[in-house]
């Protein structure tokens, strides 16, 4: 996600489902290098929950006009947003 700057909410959709893949790929991974990946991912994720707020989707709902419910059933990332919304003002 763009630290500043107007950022559409498609890209950010975009980049949930690169996320959402990630847990497919490091599960693929031999256990070693599996094991080193997800401490990173975790470090990751820590990093995102610091720097975004749990609004339970509702911002991205909004952006893209998909229920609620849909980003309700989707991971924990899927209902956070950045701190201020980079889709909205001027392009």
């Amino acid at each position: 996600m763009a630290g500043r700057g107007w950022y559409p909410a498609a890209l950010c959709t975009e980049d949930l489902e690169c996320r959402d893949e990630l847990v497919a790929v490091v599960e693929r991974l031999p256990r070693g290098v599996r094991h080193a990946v997800a401490e990173a991912l975790r470090e990751l994720d820590s990093r995102y929950r610091a720097l975004t707020l749990d609004d339970a989707g509702r911002a991205l709902s909004v952006a893209l006009s998909v229920e609620l419910a849909v980003l309700a059933a989707r991971p924990w990332y899927w209902r956070r947003r950045p701190r201020c919304l980079p889709w909205e003002g001027s392009q």
